[in-house]
């Protein structure tokens, strides 16, 4: 439903869904990030995608970090990085958006494989030499 609002909805859907990425099931929470992912977070979609980072489910998370990687905005680096070590797809979707962040994100990709062993470290390293980055 969430994902069909969005394509229905446009922006104009953002009011609903963001009211959605605090309903009690994690499975809705989840689906309103992944549809607003799909039509862009504003400033206020932004500040939630950050505190949604802390929700307890990895599936919220990690579509609130697919999320971020859309904004093109460089202060969601330093949030992103601390999910480098999170459950998998949150640590994915923390690296792949880092990638997508410019130099914010590569330094913060770069400052974690020197930080040392760690999945958070193996996945930096990956997702900086795909991007072509040393």
């Amino acid at each position: 439903m969430a994902t069909l609002l969005s394509f229905v909805g446009g922006a104009a859907a953002r009011d609903p869904l963001l009211q959605w990425t605090a309903a009690e099931p994690a499975p809705t929470r989840a689906a309103a990030w992944r549809a607003l992912s799909a039509i862009g977070l504003d400033e206020r979609a932004f500040y939630h995608a950050l505190k949604a980072l802390g929700d307890d489910d990895a599936a919220v998370r990690s579509a609130a970090a697919r999320a971020l990687a859309r904004t093109g905005r460089s202060d969601a680096a330093p949030h992103l990085a601390g999910h480098l070590d999170d459950e998998w797809e949150v640590a994915a979707q923390s690296a792949r958006a880092l990638l997508r962040l410019g130099p914010d994100g590569h330094a913060a990709l770069a400052a974690r494989v020197r930080r040392g062993a760690g999945l958070g470290h193996d996945l930096a390293q990956q997702v900086l030499w795909e991007g072509g980055q040393p």
